[in-house]
């Protein structure tokens, strides 16, 4: 068997119904693919060693019927085609109501759930004030609603695969600063606040993460306050460049490059605040005024 032959995984997802599911696949730490499906078998190229498989539904985190996203690792050998079968269940519901300090309902507030594997799913309160998430492992689940500074206390809850658990959050003024969930624990995550060379914030402005060759790791956006938190998967070392351009509340476009970043697993590099200067602008090119039309008399006609 010669060792430049490739290595491949088929993984068979066994689910209720007919759903799309997504597959990301992993070694050492570093997202290796990420692939949607509607088949039941599907083959991946992989490297040799141990690969970890995570399989999730597609539908949304709203959906009742979504099922519990499910994990498996194989470890493969050069040339060698291994099988992984995945089952998917129904996952567990959380669903509740978020309510403001006058007992109001709090419409469109944002609601996160922090999962035992370390993921965090978030949602939006509708009209009423009710959220629904689905598609949850079971186990404690800490669930917990922010809106206009505001921000609930988070309540645990025991998810129970298969069922629905109801949790009231109520929203109250924040006496001591709002705990941070975990951030994903598959790789490393960048955060920091894009402001401009008069300390203004830059708003929705846009965050690139890019290894030594320049390959785009992964890309995302500053909120309202300026602040992001892109990656969750990036590679360990120290050779990472972060690229922000400012957003659309700018005419023109300014960039600023932060070199030489590192990244480790399950840790997030706090960056401080990005100050993204105005880039020098080239001289308009001289135009000569325009020479004003000369009046013209059209000759008169005699009837």
């Amino acid at each position: 068997m010669r060792g430049d032959e490739p290595t491949w995984v088929r993984v068979v997802v066994l689910r209720p119904g007919t759903c799309g599911i997504r597959i990301r696949w992993w070694s050492g730490g570093r997202i290796l693919g990420d692939r949607r499906s509607f088949d039941v078998a599907t083959d991946l190229r992989v490297p040799v060693g141990p690969v970890a498989i995570e399989i999730s539904d597609l539908r949304r985190d709203d959906d009742p019927d979504r099922l519990a996203t499910a994990r498996g690792s194989v470890t493969t050998r050069a040339g060698w085609r291994s099988e992984l079968t995945v089952h998917l269940q129904p996952g567990a519901i959380v669903s509740g109501r978020v309510r403001r300090g006058d007992l109001a309902p709090a419409r469109f507030a944002e609601v996160a759930a922090l999962l035992p594997d370390g993921r965090t799913v978030t949602t939006r309160t509708d009209g009423r004030g009710e959220y629904l998430l689905s598609g949850l492992p079971g186990g404690l689940v800490r669930v917990g609603a922010q809106r206009r500074g505001l921000t609930s206390i988070q309540q645990p809850v025991h998810a129970v695969a298969g069922r629905a658990c109801w949790a009231e959050l109520d929203l109250v003024l924040p006496v001591v600063p709002a705990p941070v969930l975990a951030p994903a624990t598959l790789g490393g995550a960048v955060r920091g606040r894009v402001v401009d060379q008069d300390g203004e914030v830059l708003p929705l402005a846009v965050v690139e993460v890019r290894d030594a060759r320049g390959t785009v790791l992964t890309r995302g956006r500053a909120d309202r306050r300026g602040e992001f938190l892109v990656g969750g998967h990036l590679p360990a070392g120290s050779g990472l460049t972060v690229a922000v351009h400012s957003g659309p509340d700018r005419i023109v476009v300014d960039r600023r490059e932060v070199r030489g970043v590192g990244a480790r697993p399950g840790h997030v590099t706090d960056l401080g605040q990005v100050v993204v200067t105005r880039s020098p602008r080239p001289a308009a090119p001289h135009r000569h005024p325009r020479t004003p039309a000369r009046g013209m008399r059209l000759p008169s006609i005699r009837v």
